[in-house]
């Protein structure tokens, strides 16, 4: 061992596109998602990997955004509800019984699963799979399995059923 070894550490830094990996001396130092939370208008850091990735979506800026335009079109009142109560308020459930009802929307790019009790979401969670997983998922099978490419109108109605 040189003497240049003494004054060395060994880090290995993985950064992908979902989570940053950082091992020093053999030890995993950091495993949090690749994601950082920013103030736009002062440009400071607020959070960063799973803090960041919690406030990821739902920021203050866009709830405003969202009332102030329901105002400009006229609307008395606005209230912003999750995607799951309203969904279920849209399918006829009662959300004020104390019974509990999951509810799974599945959007575009995410799912968003909740349990729903006395007018409150009781827990929730929100993945990052969703129809558009399942659009390129459902024209890869099909290729694989029948060597045979579909199209958005093909694919759209096997999803469906």
């Amino acid at each position: 061992m040189g003497l240049f070894n003494w004054f060395t550490q060994e880090i290995a830094i993985d950064l992908g596109t979902a989570n940053t990996l950082i091992i020093h001396n053999d030890k995993v130092v950091v495993d949090e998602p690749s994601i950082v939370a920013f103030d736009r208008t002062t440009n400071k850091v607020i959070a960063i990997g799973k803090q960041a990735m919690q406030m990821e979506g739902i920021t203050e800026v866009e709830k405003r955004a969202v009332r102030d335009s329901a105002e400009i079109a006229g609307a008395k009142e606005v209230y912003l509800i999750h995607e799951p109560m309203a969904a279920a308020v849209g399918i006829g459930i009662d959300v004020e019984e104390p019974m509990g009802n999951m509810i799974i929307d599945i959007g575009g790019g995410t799912t968003e699963i909740a349990v729903i009790a006395l007018s409150g979401i009781v827990c929730d969670q929100s993945i990052r799979v969703a129809g558009d997983n399942f659009d390129s998922d459902i024209v890869q099978y099909i290729r694989r399995q029948h060597n045979i490419m579909i199209g958005d109108r093909t694919r759209r109605k096997s999803k469906l059923k």
